[in-house]
């Protein structure tokens, strides 16, 4: 009996420990390279089941014919994503699935080789291992090569080549339509054009835009073969209109040689040039003359004799036109130097002593009183032509900010040759500077040890309020992280030489973000204070994408308006996938030429799918319309932009729409104001642009522009805006800027928005580069539930050490939205409207002011104590549609008026 029991137990234990099947591997039937992105697998027992069609084909060889087992697979897919998979099976399912939770797939986003590593485990005794595989995701591509020549003329000779950046569409003998870029001759489609005929379309706009038409004599059509490769087109453009050619002839002074050096605004488009130059003193008397061919550029020596020059420029376009053209030019005087502290009061720059950056000087010439500001180094210059005493003295708000001081000067006028320096010394007292600094660094601690060390996500636009204790209502300034997660801010905090820095408990819950949300930080009185780490748990991993739209110069009919369109990623992951939408009002029409390639249109509405490996990134498109003639003066034409991730969750979507109104024939100022709200429509639209939902908290949206129209560069720029009352200060939300800034509170609602070290260029250089923006958004506050509530807000923009300028001021009013029950319509009579001119206002009862408003909100004219009849004057105003409101004792009644 005991051998019988001992010969079973051998019989069992030989069941439990033998494996149910031998192994799990690769089958040759899988897909090692495809152009597909999105890769699935599957398990099949015994056999690969028929009808599969995965890119990872497992097989399972089985030792037994029937029973259950339960296999986990974890995968490594190669691009740093990793994933497990459980699922179930039967030994006698003889080529079938295996059925897994979730099933076996991943979607690659981007091109390249990919080795996936499988570990799996079995139960009911099966075996564990590893299998690899590797993936190419890769995508044929069509090159297609066009040579661009112009024939202006049609006699069949080559005028010139083009090389400009030209769109095109690819249309296949089907119809399918794919758009590029000719860049620098050479288009590339991606994935490659399917098999077949093809004919090459250049963009009508573009023509249009450079008054070619296409020639006959160009081949344009191509066979594609489906598998990629080169193609190669030719286009010759033949000219609409004559050509034409014009220049400005530009002086400038060569530094190295000490020479006047004059030279031409489009050197590109010449190809031969003949310079006279003819120098006269200041007397009118002509004292020399030099000659010049085949140069750019023309030299001649700065004789302090000069007065005036007068360049002459015979040039050759290579269009095939010339030109003849003469300009007079006054010859300049200069000054330059560096500005110190002169800490033993010698008034001599001395070795040891320390510049002073961004110091404001006033230099006052025979033209009047220009600005300077010393860069980085403390080195100030300026040209002028003025050959009166010049006299440099320290610019007096700048004085009372920074407690420096300096004397007055006065200086013969020098001309540039003899390089004039005169070295500036202040009195800076014993600071380096009048405050501390304090700054630090946020990021996602993926080890969770607390150190910003390598693996670890710096996050993007956090918002961190630094004030003397813990909290939104305690701080002194709200400063936002940048691509590195930095932030900083410099200035008083409190008494003490620390400050504390903190996020917000709502964001950091909107975001999906944990962890210690705060760092004291102690004040360091240098420009490098030492850093404090705010560390967070970003387990949820998602990106933050956002949108805003903002205008760009004016909107007129018959005209090509543009609009800026701003996107990107805060992080702390990367977007992967996206899709971006601009939708434009019905009436006007996108220029192609200034779209992104890869777009697609449906109706009113730009769509491009894009992808970003980056785990912040920040874009702007200037994005061209054409507006016809014959629309109505003042019509309302709204831009909507969207994003949206596809392949990964968005932290916050609450920035992921932007919106732009523009108002047909509003004029442009440069530094302005605008407010935006969501819109609501009712008694024919009349107020849906000032007038805001009493029954609701709005939420505003305000946008503040600025442009450096100055004659230099504006190195720190500050807009100061006081809030109204009537805004809950506590949802105040920064949507995005145009430069990195900071804001600092400064108490009863009143914010400072800094641009520090922005060095925005002046218009004459750039008008694109010239200009800046920021936009937020806030919500009305409680007390707001009442009708004829007013919300009226106005900002100051200052440029350097300039007085500011003083925006329009934007206003907004809580009505109900039935119209107004308080006070009889009826009382008020506005004619002749629409008007031509003088505009009569009458009632029964006294009025206590009239205002006129644009559909912005812009304020034009208030009178008040007008009794109970006025007359308004509309003639300086632009044609169309204005505002007008009579307030009264118990009561506002407002009233559509047009001017023609």
């Amino acid at each position: 009996m005991k051998l019988l029991a001992l010969i079973f137990s051998i019989v069992v234990l030989n069941s439990v420990y033998s494996q149910t099947f031998s192994s799990l591997s690769i089958s040759t039937t899988s897909t090692y390279s495809s152009c597909n992105g999105i890769i699935d697998g599957t398990v099949s027992i015994g056999s690969v089941n028929s009808s599969n069609t995965s890119e990872i084909d497992m097989l399972i060889t089985p030792n037994q014919s029937t029973g259950t087992f339960t296999l986990i697979l974890a995968v490594d897919w190669g691009d740093g994503t990793t994933s497990t998979h459980q699922g179930s099976g039967n030994y006698g399912s003889l080529g079938q699935f295996m059925s897994f939770n979730p099933p076996i797939q991943h979607t690659y986003t981007s091109y390249g080789n990919y080795n996936v590593t499988i570990n799996y485990t079995s139960t009911n005794n099966g075996p564990a291992g590893t299998l690899t595989f590797s993936y190419a995701y890769n995508c044929p591509i069509s090159n297609i090569y066009a040579a661009l020549s112009v024939d202006c003329n049609q006699d069949g000779q080559t005028d010139y080549s083009v090389n400009d950046t030209v769109p095109i569409s690819v249309i296949s003998s089907t119809g399918a339509t794919y758009n590029g870029q000719l860049i620098s001759n050479m288009a590339t489609i991606s994935p490659a054009l399917p098999s077949g005929l093809y004919n090459v379309v250049v963009d009508s706009n573009w023509l249009n835009l450079n008054n070619y038409i296409v020639s006959t004599n160009s081949f344009t059509t191509f066979q594609a073969s489906g598998n990629g490769g080169a193609y190669t087109i030719s286009f010759v453009f033949n000219c609409t209109t004559p050509p034409s050619c014009s220049t400005s002839i530009i002086q400038g002074f060569n530094s190295a040689s000490g020479s006047l050096m004059y030279s031409t605004s489009t050197p590109s488009q010449i190809s031969s040039y003949v310079w006279n130059i003819y120098r006269y003193d200041n007397l009118g008397n002509q004292i020399g003359s030099s000659s010049f061919s085949t140069q750019a550029n023309a030299y001649i020596s700065n004789d302090p004799l000069i007065s005036y020059v007068i360049a002459c420029l015979d040039a050759n376009f290579t269009n095939g036109c010339s030109l003849s053209t003469c300009d007079t030019f006054s010859v300049d005087n200069c000054i330059s130097g560096t500005i110190y502290c002169d800490a033993n009061s010698n008034g001599i720059f001395d070795s040891n002593e320390n510049t002073v950056s961004n110091a404001a000087i006033q230099i006052q010439t025979g033209n009047g009183i220009q600005t300077v500001y010393s860069d980085i180094n403390g080195y100030y210059s300026l040209v002028y032509d003025s050959n009166s005493p010049i006299i440099i003295n320290l610019n007096s708000n700048w004085s009372s900010l920074t407690g420096y001081t300096g004397g007055v000067y006065t200086l013969l006028s020098e001309n540039c040759d003899s390089n004039q320096v005169y070295n500036f010394g202040l009195n800076c007292g014993t600071s380096t500077l009048p405050y501390n600094c304090y700054g630090g660094f946020v990021f996602c601690d993926s080890d969770n040890n607390g150190v910003f060390n390598t693996g670890d996500t710096p996050l993007t636009n956090v918002p961190v309020y630094i004030g003397a204790n813990q909290g939104a209502s305690a701080s002194t300034a709200l400063v936002y992280t940048d691509s590195t997660g930095y932030f900083m801010y410099c200035g008083q905090v409190g008494t003490a030489n620390y400050a504390i820095a903190n996020i917000s408990s709502t964001w950091m819950t909107a975001n999906g973000y944990s962890g210690p949300n705060l760092v004291t930080l102690v004040g360091l009185n240098s420009y490098t204070p030492t850093p404090g780490f705010i560390a967070l748990n970003c387990n949820n991993s998602c990106a933050d994408l956002w949108t805003t739209i903002t205008p760009w110069i004016g909107y007129y009919q018959n005209t090509t308006a543009t609009i800026r369109l701003n996107w990107g990623n805060y992080g702390p992951a990367a977007s992967g996938q996206y899709i971006l939408t601009l939708t434009f009002p019905i009436g006007v029409s996108p220029v192609l030429s200034s779209l992104n390639p890869g777009y697609s249109i449906s109706g009113n509405t730009i769509s491009w799918t894009l992808n970003s490996s980056s785990t912040t990134f920040n874009y702007t498109d200037y994005i061209n319309f054409s507006i016809p003639s014959g629309l109505i003066n003042g019509a309302q034409h709204y831009f909507t932009s969207t994003i949206s991730a596809t392949s990964i969750t968005d932290c916050n979507t609450l920035n992921n729409t932007g919106n732009l109104l523009q108002i047909l024939g509003n004029s442009y100022d440069p530094n302005d104001k605008n407010v935006f709200k969501e819109q609501y429509y009712w008694n024919n639209g009349m107020y849906e642009l000032t007038d805001l939902n009493v029954d609701i908290l709005d939420k505003l949206t305000y946008t503040i522009r600025f442009q450096n129209t100055g004659t230099a560069p504006a190195q720190n720029i500050y807009i100061q805006d006081t809030l109204s009352a009537n805004l809950d200060w506590s949802t105040f939300e920064l949507l995005s800027s145009s430069h990195p800034m900071f804001v600092n509170h400064l108490g009863n609602g009143i914010l400072r928005f800094e641009f520090d070290n922005i060095w925005l260029v002046d218009s004459s250089v750039s008008q694109e580069l010239s200009q800046g923006y920021l936009t937020y958004r806030i919500t009305e506050n409680s007390n707001c539930f009442t009708v004829g509530s007013e919300i009226e807000n106005t900002a100051y923009i200052y440029f350097d050490w300039n007085d500011p300028i003083i925006t329009n001021t934007t206003y907004n009013v809580n009505v109900e939205t039935i119209g107004l029950s308080e006070i009889d319509n009826n009382l008020l009579q506005v004619f002749p409207n629409p008007s031509s001119g003088i505009l009569n206002v009458k009632s029964n009862e006294k009025m206590e002011n009239i205002e006129v408003f644009d559909l912005f909100g812009k304020s034009l004219i208030r009178l008040n104590s007008v009794s109970n009849e006025s007359q308004l004057d509309l003639s300086r105003f632009a044609s169309g549609n204005y505002i007008l409101k009579a307030k009264f004792a118990n009561g506002t009644i407002q009233r559509k008026i047009s001017f023609y």
